[in-house]
C-alpha cells in the first residue's frame, strides 16, 4: 500500500509517480549515511530537499514499530506544519511518501522546501532558546539541537529539519534540548537557568550518556568494527573457538 501526504496546493504531489520521480531526481547530497540520505534537488524552479530515514526503513525493530504509527517522514512533516501554523520560522513541508507491506513501513521519505541561509553562531544563542522556549510552549522538544539544524537568514533564525517529539519529562525534557545546542554554542548557557534542579538532572543524564556513547565507540574501534557488527563477530569467534577446540 503507498500512502503520500500532500501539505500543499501543488497538484503534482498527489500523483506517487510524480513524487517518486523528483525523488530519483540527481541533485547535490548533502548527507549519506546508514542513517539517512539527503539531497537537495531542482523541480521546476524550485529547491526542493528530498530526505529518505534509511536507518528507520531497514531496521527490523523500527518497521515493526511502524504497524501502530505513522512513517517517520511524515512525523517530521507533521512537525514542521505544526510549527509554520504557530509562527516559528522552519521549512515549508511538501509531502511524505510511504509504502507499507503487511501494515509495515518498508519504504518512506520527505520532500521539503530549501531555505538559504548561515548556520548560526555565538551571537545567535539569545535567539535560538528563545525559538526552542516557543516550541516547549507547544508542548514539545526538538529531537535534535545541534547547532547545524539551525540557520540565520534575513534577521531570523530559523530551524531546519525539525522533527518534534513530547515533552514527556517536562522541565528536564527542556533543559536537554538546550543543553544539546550549548554543548556547541557555550554561549547559550547565560539564557538559561543552569541552578535549576532540572538543569542539573538533565546535565547529569547528558554526561551519562555521552560517557556511553564513547565508550561503545572505542569498543567498536577497538575490534575494527562497523556499527552492527559485534553481534556478527562475537558469533564468528564462537564458531572458530568451537572448530579449535
Amino acid at each position: 500500500m503507498i500512502k503520500v501526504k500532500n501539505y500543499t496546493l501543488n497538484l503534482d504531489f498527489n500523483d506517487p509517480d510524480k513524487i517518486l520521480e523528483i525523488y530519483k531526481l540527481d541533485g547535490k547530497v548533502l548527507k549519506s549515511s546508514k542513517r539517512s540520505l539527503v539531497k537537495l534537488v531542482n523541480y521546476r524552479g524550485y529547491k526542493i530537499v528530498v530526505k529518505e530515514p534509511r536507518y528507520q526503513n531497514k531496521r527490523k525493530r523500527f518497521r515493526l514499530l511502524s504497524l501502530f504509527s505513522k512513517s517517520e517522514a511524515q512525523k517530521a512533516l507533521d512537525s514542521m506544519e505544526l510549527l509554520n501554523k504557530n509562527g516559528i520560522p522552519t521549512n515549508k513541508p511538501l509531502v511524505s511518501y510511504e509504502k507499507r507491506k503487511f501494515g509495515m513501513v518498508e519504504e518512506s521519505f520527505e520532500l521539503y522546501e530549501h531555505l538559504e541561509g548561515e548556520v548560526v553562531t555565538s551571537k545567535h544563542a539569545r535567539d535560538v532558546i528563545s525559538l526552542l522556549k516557543k516550541i516547549h510552549n507547544l508542548g514539545y522538544v526538538h529531537n535534535d539541537t545541534q547547532v547545524r539544524n539551525f540557520i540565520f537568514n534575513e534577521n531570523q533564525v530559523y530551524t531546519i529539519d525539525c522533527k518534534l517529539i513530547p515533552k514527556t519529562f517536562g522541565k528536564i525534557s527542556e533543559y536537554s534540548a538546550f543543553i544539546g545546542f550549548a554543548v556547541d554554542i557555550k554561549e547559550a548557557l547565560k539564557y538559561i537557568n543552569q541552578k535549576s534542579f532540572s538543569y542539573k538532572i538533565a546535565y547529569f543524564f547528558y554526561l551519562y550518556f555521552r560517557f556511553f556513547r564513547r565508550t561503545k565507540k572505542k569498543i567498536r574501534l577497538a575490534l575494527n568494527l562497523q556499527p552492527g557488527r559485534y553481534k556478527e563477530t562475537l558469533n564468528k569467534k564462537e564458531r572458530q573457538r568451537v572448530s579449535i577446540g
